[in-house]
């Protein structure tokens, strides 16, 4: 929705430039979720939320100069890119529900994509108040400035890990376990030890 709107104004000229924006843009996007997944991985999610948020606001700067073709191809491409930073440090969130991570994870990623939506309601702004495509991006800054501030203090600095369960609970409340099973005078070898009382003198 964004590019049709550059072509009205009269930034995209050519099918060329159109294909040169597009490509780059889902190149940079599929590669940037290896290199944020191994960001996660050594840095935690704050530091790769702060890296991302960054790289997002610069891509939104360079995108509003879009007079300017090369300018406005390395901002797009840089946006594209950085987004995977903002949605893969918060896979690990899923943790935190049991029950229902997969519930959790999908939802996630219906919003993460859900969010091209805001460039269909920019054509809408667009086409009944004459809203800029320079004025809708420097207003899109506010997005990596609340991810900025986020991951500044309330984002996590590790991974959040599994719940630990009690091996010794899973044991007691298992169907197939006995009193004896866990009891602690029980022989390595898994027989009864004999009865003193029983051993006649």
């Amino acid at each position: 929705s964004l590019l049709p709107v550059l072509r009205q104004e009269g930034v995209v000229h050519t099918p060329q430039e159109f294909s040169l924006i597009f490509t780059s843009g889902a190149v940079g996007n599929y590669l940037s979720t290896l290199f944020f997944g191994v960001i996660v991985d050594q840095f935690g999610p704050r530091k790769t939320g702060l890296v991302a948020s960054i790289l997002f606001a610069l891509g939104l700067l360079l995108a509003s100069n879009i007079h300017n073709f090369y300018s406005l191809l390395a901002g797009l491409a840089l946006l594209w890119f950085a987004g995977p930073g903002i949605h893969i440090p918060t896979l690990h969130l899923s943790k935190l529900f049991a029950n229902g991570s997969a519930l959790f994870m999908s939802c996630q990623a219906a919003a993460f994509d859900g969010g091209t939506a805001v460039f269909a309601l920019f054509r809408l702004f667009h086409q009944t108040t004459g809203l800029t495509s320079t004025s809708f991006l420097q207003l899109y800054l506010l997005v990596p400035l609340w991810v900025l501030l986020t991951a500044i203090f309330a984002w996590p600095d590790k991974i959040i890990e599994e719940p630990a369960t009690d091996i010794k609970q899973q044991i007691s409340s298992s169907p197939y376990s006995s009193p004896y099973m866990s009891s602690p005078y029980r022989s390595p070898g898994g027989r009864k030890p004999p009865d003193p009382s029983a051993v006649l003198v």
